[in-house]
């Protein structure tokens, strides 16, 4: 297990974080245009979800939940933290996510627990190359969408 400063890893986990939510857009047809890390603070922009296709708008509400699952596996994978712990840490980081999340739950045609499975399984399932991609944000600043669409 790679050993990270506390520094490293905070800037690695904000990046996985950021991927995250890049590689749930990607998984549901929802264009992915940039990501960027900046201190403690990043973002991932994207395309607006068709909401005539229920399926891209649960997709869209998947993403919200990318980030939470992203940054929590990196945390349990490099920190050692167990799986509630990770979550709870991640989920502090998560909370302009989450809010938007419920902001807009009422489109969405499944439970918040569902949306949140649907990112757990593209970052499970997705988890090497979130991690190398998350390496190359944490370096670069920024990721454009082409890593993504």
């Amino acid at each position: 297990m790679p050993k990270y400063t506390a520094e490293e890893a905070e800037i690695l986990a904000l990046a996985a974080h950021e991927v995250g939510h890049a590689m749930v857009c990607s998984k549901y047809g929802i264009k992915v245009v940039k990501l960027w890390i900046n201190g403690d603070a990043g973002q991932t922009q994207h395309a607006e979800p068709d909401m005539t296709d229920q399926k891209q708008v649960d997709g869209a509400l998947a993403v919200f939940f990318g980030g939470l699952e992203a940054g929590a596996a990196w945390v349990q994978r490099n920190a050692g933290m167990w799986r509630g712990q990770a979550l709870r840490w991640s989920r502090q980081c998560s909370e302009s996510d989450l809010s938007n999340y419920r902001g807009l739950r009422r489109h969405g045609s499944v439970s918040q627990a569902k949306h949140q499975a649907m990112a757990r399984t593209v970052i499970s399932s997705n988890w090497g190359r979130i991690d190398r991609l998350a390496k190359k944000l944490a370096t670069d600043g920024h990721l454009g969408g082409r890593h993504f669409n």
